[in-house]
């Protein structure tokens, strides 16, 4: 998607949403929930505009610190929070008796509303219906399936500047990786909470027999311990360290300015890597799985579902 064309159309709307990024979660949560907005806006004729200062992925600079912009983006200190679909916010709320999901049904009840923020769209745009609806979308010369319309907006937006850019390149060089390699993605820590682990083995009986070396992205390095022990026959890179043992978003927020830094940049050398392998395995239902089948859908295999979910 042209970033001129997306700019013209996208500015030529009369509503306006205020988007935020760099809430509470991790990156990837952040940045594919943003992805899922901008096609809300899109579809709805909404003007998206972006506000990440004091964004907790970085203080200081926030989007800019570490991307190109790609639309307008202000200084916003209003209060912005995340909502639910009305669908999901009822059952919390008859079957938890959760009356503070009571604020997710807000935005369904002032539909009239042009100047809208974060929550106003966010459990809109998470609608899992749409995932297998078809769009046109003749201005910006769009046609296809909600994956595709997400992955036209990652390719426009997925852009380092050039600090961050020459940063991340430095530590793949370090690696010294080989031409052809395949890649996993196996989230531990916090992740338990929102879904089971998956067996290492289900991982590597994904990869088959097309190639030996593999780049194992993971949080906790205990991963990396039980393929060298299991699977002697692979060759393995990683950046995770062996100090790393299951990452938590509550200890992340904890981090210094300098640490958060130093693993922003990591994680964004490990996306690069997975992004170049020939074949990546991972999770759906884990955002660096979420934002793989946006950004390079052709080289993703899952082994939770056999498709890109929104979840």
């Amino acid at each position: 998607m042209d970033i001129e064309r997306y700019s013209q159309y996208n500015e030529s709307f009369n509503r306006l949403c205020t988007f935020k990024i760099g809430i509470c979660s991790g990156f990837f949560s952040e940045y594919n929930n943003m992805i899922l907005a901008m096609a809300y806006c899109l579809l709805h004729r909404i003007r998206f505009q972006l506000t990440s200062n004091d964004a907790n992925f970085n203080r200081i600079k926030g989007w800019q610190g570490y991307f190109l912009p790609f639309c307008h983006e202000v200084l916003d200190s209003k209060k912005h929070y995340r909502t639910w679909d009305y669908r999901y916010a009822l059952k919390r709320i008859v079957f938890q008796l959760d009356f503070s999901s009571i604020a997710s049904l807000y935005p369904y009840l002032f539909p009239w509303k042009k100047r809208l923020r974060t929550q106003d769209i966010f459990g809109k745009c998470r609608n899992k219906h749409q995932k297998d609806s078809l769009f046109r979308i003749l201005e910006l010369g769009f046609e296809g399936n909600f994956q595709q319309l997400c992955a036209e907006l990652v390719n426009m937006t997925w852009h380092y500047n050039v600090e961050t850019e020459d940063r991340i390149f430095r530590i793949i060089q370090t690696l010294n990786l080989p031409a052809h390699y395949v890649s996993i993605h196996v989230r531990r820590g916090d992740k338990i909470v929102e879904a089971n682990h998956t067996s290492l083995s289900q991982y590597m009986d994904k990869l088959g027999e097309k190639c030996r070396n593999l780049f194992v992205a993971t949080d906790d390095y205990s991963v990396v311990e039980e393929i060298r022990d299991l699977y002697p026959e692979w060759v393995i890179w990683t950046l995770c360290s062996p100090s790393e043992r299951g990452y938590t978003q509550s200890a992340a927020d904890q981090e210094s300015v300098e640490e958060k830094d130093r693993n922003m940049i990591l994680l964004f050398a490990t996306m690069e890597i997975l992004n170049s392998s020939e074949l990546f395995v991972g999770t759906y239902s884990s955002n660096m799985g979420m934002f793989m089948g946006m950004r390079n859908p052709s080289i993703c295999m899952g082994v939770d579902f056999d498709h890109w979910l929104i979840w």
